[in-house]
């Protein structure tokens, strides 16, 4: 197969995933497996597949996941392994048994794909899009493509220690595993089932050193942090394109051409209605009002600017300064932290009921969830302590002056 053609061209289909990735990660919400962001990108997608790629079809197709469950093993295999660790003075086959389930749930859920563990975990609807290119001559061989169009979570560790470390860390904590596994079946067998190891014989004694592992099998616990979706600064994105091509820009320059960028791929924004009367009654009643948000700073604030918006907040978090993002109850106590805000006197209000809602129920405070056009389909269990499910703002401003008897207003929908 002559590949020599593609070759040629490999810095420009490089190019072109680095400009697809970026309008992606900026214009599309955050995508979560199973959210509303991860349809719009399969939607995408097959619209790309068939008006730029030429396929004859291309199908945006819905499927039942759990995608908690991908990693939900983690609880399932190291709570197994850190039960059994003492276990193993007492009664070695009982620890040789809960690590090999622990075990095989790895390889079953992890490494076979099985539904292992997927029961324990919410249900939602993900996405998957199927495209057909019909061969133009003699059939020789078929060719399957596949990516995932949802976002990665973060893995803590990775960030912390970097990839080495991350694998490192992994590999020795299930090193631990299998050193204390391999330790209850020969003790199980030297002294039967009933015996447990004893601390002074040497059993006993390679139990305890093998508690030099326990450190790293718990913090296995926090591999991988299915609450946050990293977030990025698109200014960042922009320079380093400039730089893959050699152009030197100033930070002025890179916040102009992304200002820039946001207005050409813009089609229309305005405000909802009533948005303003209630921003107005607000601040006149003496009311706090805070914006937490998902978004591009470099975006967001001039659109603040353009309908002259600035001036009602009190104060502003947008999730690109702090490269994390809602529904992360770190984003929202970074709010809390900075403005000295008392959870009891809180309230957000948002038309996302995973990010604004859920991240609020989670933080643990109130919430008014509004339905709106924009907002995901509701897929499982709103968490609000109030809710306007027909989009009327004005409905949202009786609640707050007339029932909802508190200072701080979070988050708004624009």
């Amino acid at each position: 197969m002559d590949l020599s053609k593609v070759i040629a061209r490999k810095d420009e289909a490089a190019q072109y995933m680095i400009d697809e990735i970026t309008h992606i990660c900026k214009d599309f919400e955050t995508r979560s497996p199973g959210t509303k962001g991860e349809l719009q990108s399969c939607e995408y997608m097959a619209e790309v597949l068939k008006n730029e790629c030429g396929c004859d079809s291309a199908e945006v197709e819905s499927f039942k996941e759990n995608p908690g469950s991908f990693f939900g093993w983690i609880f399932f295999t190291i709570t197994f392994v850190l039960l059994a660790i003492p276990l193993f003075f007492i009664a070695p086959i009982c620890s040789a048994i809960l690590i090999a389930a622990g075990l095989v749930i790895v390889f079953l859920q992890f490494g076979l794909y099985k539904k292992a563990v997927d029961r324990f975990f919410p249900e939602l609807t993900g996405h998957n899009v199927t495209a057909i290119k019909k061969p133009a001559g003699e059939v020789k061989r078929r060719i399957l493509f596949n990516g995932h169009p949802d976002a990665a979570w973060e893995w803590p560790v990775n960030y912390m220690l970097g990839g080495v470390g991350f694998e490192a860390h992994a590999i020795i904590g299930f090193a631990g595993a299998f050193y204390f596994l391999a330790i209850a079946i020969i003790q199980t067998v030297k002294y039967g089932i009933a015996a447990g190891a004893n601390p002074s014989d040497t059993m006993g004694k390679l139990g305890l050193w093998g508690l030099i592992f326990v450190p790293f099998i718990f913090t296995l616990y926090f591999m991988s942090n299915d609450r946050k979706v990293v977030d990025i600064k698109i200014e960042k994105v922009f320079r380093k394109l400039f730089t893959q091509k050699g152009v030197k820009v100033t930070k002025t320059e890179v916040l102009f051409i992304a200002e820039a960028f946001r207005c050409y791929s813009t089609k229309y924004i305005k405000l909802y209605d009533g948005v303003l009367d209630l921003l107005d009654t607000l601040k006149a009643k003496g009311k706090k009002v805070y914006l937490l948000s998902n978004a591009q700073r470099s975006f967001t604030e001039n659109e603040l600017n353009m309908f002259d918006l600035t001036k009602y907040f009190d104060g502003i978090c947008i999730s690109s300064d702090e490269e994390c993002s809602k529904p992360d109850e770190k984003y929202f106590k970074t709010l809390f932290d900075r403005y000295g805000l008392e959870k009891s006197e809180s309230i957000m209000i948002g038309n996302d009921y995973i990010s604004d809602i859920g991240g609020a129920a989670d933080f643990g405070i109130d919430s008014l969830y509004i339905h709106q056009s924009i907002s995901p389909e509701i897929d499982g269990e709103l968490r609000s302590t109030y809710k306007v499910m027909d989009g009327d703002v004005y409905k949202i401003k009786k609640l707050i002056i007339t029932y909802i008897h508190i200072n701080n207003i979070i988050n708004f929908f624009f």
